[in-house]
């Protein structure tokens, strides 16, 4: 209601569509979370918020190719977007482009904060493994334990440098922590209203 009355005062106020397409994408109202995203970019083309969080709707109503189109407008408006960057690499680990993958997490992993940082070495080890590159993900692995800043961080880089271990395994087989692999993608964020969102 309030981002209603915002908008109401001052239909320009870009912010205020984005703050209430976060809250409606939370509510699962994902036409309206949208819609409202779309408007904002069309209020301000160069607002990087407003792309990453409509191609993170898209992304979770199905709509991939969409999804890929708005993220890789938010990296290019704003190059040191974090989260931007796992939620392409994941899109793409999910089409089996295991390479695009890789190099989404890496950017990852280069700009993320450190509470973020253990997930993005864990998801890089994955799409590592899916490679066929067992050495690359052990290595992924391991700084993924060392960076862990929570138990089942550290339990989900264990669980899957043991897999990566056997080596001469099924590389397509779904592992057996694949219900965590939700973690691919970040949840939404807080509403930031910065044309550069933080790491």
């Amino acid at each position: 209601a309030a981002f209603d009355q915002a908008i109401a005062l001052e239909p320009k106020h870009a912010d205020a569509y984005i703050e209430r397409g976060i809250t409606r994408h939370r509510k699962k109202e994902l036409d309206g979370a949208i819609a409202d995203f779309s408007q904002a970019i069309a209020l301000a083309p160069k607002h990087a918020v407003a792309y990453n969080s409509r191609g993170e709707a898209r992304r979770v109503q199905g709509d991939l190719d969409g999804a890929v189109e708005d993220l890789s407008r938010a990296i290019a408006l704003a190059p040191k977007h974090a989260t931007a960057y796992a939620l392409l690499a994941g899109i793409r680990l999910r089409q089996k482009d295991f390479a695009g993958a890789i190099a989404d997490f890496s950017k990852t992993i280069e700009l993320a904060s450190q509470p973020r940082k253990a997930q993005a070495y864990t998801n890089r080890g994955e799409a590592r493994r899916l490679n066929k590159d067992p050495e690359g993900a052990i290595a992924d692995f391991t700084a993924a334990i060392k960076h862990a800043t929570s138990k089942s961080q550290q339990a989900q880089a264990y669980n899957n440098r043991g897999i990566a271990k056997q080596g001469k395994g099924d590389w397509m087989a779904p592992s057996p922590i694949s219900p965590r692999r939700s973690n691919l993608f970040p949840p939404m964020p807080t509403p930031t209203t910065t044309a550069a969102p933080p790491n």
